[in-house]
């Protein structure tokens, strides 16, 4: 008796093949979860073109102010960067997804093509893995790296002002850049972040990137404690952390292509402190040098 091979197909994602048997029932069900795969694919395309879209708004809107703002050139430049390697990203997500398209319509075609002999072996293009290209990473910054990478740009909005600031406290640790080398990549996407964060709307159940409620709100409580010392006077006591927040969130503000009126009002309030919190921070950075060098040598 001859064993005709056959192929079995795995939906989505088809990595390796095995024998299949000639069937019409089995190619239709083949040929329907290739055309529900394509569908799929089609609406990540149209979403990722609106996203390449928007960042070019904000390159123009970027641009624009950098022509009108000659006093802070250099913060535009910045900006303007950080956006051109968001553009980059969402340019890139968007060629990805329409070569897998024209793969999946090519395995269709040879789906047809060979309904009447026997079935040769196929492959259907993975979907972009970003978490495939990341290291791998380990602690809370590089968590929060791969978490802002992983997540799709169309969510990026959806963080929160102090979620945008600490996130970009974490990039500056130490030799973060020399472990991550998407470091350009997540900039981008953090400066998207801030430039269509503002005042967002609740989150729906399942939208947006992965929140650790517990660390939101102690994130912002952080920041709710930075605010009232500014106002009453006690800048001498605030700690390092609500320094650095507090200044992250000022340069943040001051960077927005578009403010909201509680935007305005937050950096009226950071403003007023920020210079003193700034020759604070130097002044407690050097003292930890001091402490770690003492450690050091009495070791």
């Amino acid at each position: 008796m001859t064993v005709i091979p056959r192929i079995v197909w795995l939906k989505r994602r088809v990595l390796y093949s095995a024998p299949r048997a000639h069937g019409t029932g089995r190619m239709s069900k083949e040929l329907a979860e290739l055309k529900e795969h394509l569908a799929t694919l089609r609406e990540q395309e149209a979403q990722h073109a609106r996203n390449v879209e928007q960042v070019r708004t904000k390159l123009a809107d970027a641009d624009r102010r950098r022509r009108t703002d000659t006093e802070n050139q250099r913060r535009w430049n910045h900006v303007l960067n950080n956006l051109e390697s968001c553009l980059d990203d969402a340019k890139a997500r968007l060629e990805m997804c329409r070569l897998s398209i024209r793969r999946t319509e090519n395995e269709m075609d040879l789906l047809r093509e060979k309904a009447e002999r026997e079935a040769r072996t196929a492959w259907l293009a993975p979907d972009p893995d970003v978490a495939a290209m990341l290291p791998d990473l380990s602690g809370e910054a590089m968590q929060a790296a791969r978490k802002i990478l992983e997540t799709p740009l169309e969510d990026i909005g959806k963080l929160s002002l102090e979620e945008v600031a600490s996130l970009h406290n974490q990039v500056a640790e130490d030799n973060f850049e020399a472990a991550l080398a998407d470091t350009d990549r997540l900039l981008g996407r953090l400066e998207f972040a801030n430039q269509t964060t503002s005042e967002p709307p609740p989150r729906a159940a399942g939208s947006g990137p992965p929140v650790d409620k517990e660390q939101e709100q102690r994130r912002q409580q952080i920041l709710r404690m930075a605010l009232e010392k500014i106002r009453t006077g006690k800048l001498e006591g605030m700690t390092l952390e609500e320094i650095r927040l507090t200044i992250t969130c000022y340069d943040l503000l001051t960077r927005r292509l578009t403010s909201s009126p509680r935007d305005e009002r937050l950096k009226r309030i950071l403003g007023a402190a920020v210079k003193v919190l700034q020759r604070r921070l130097i002044e407690m950075r050097r003292e930890q040098q001091e402490q770690a060098k003492t450690l050091n040598g009495s070791a």
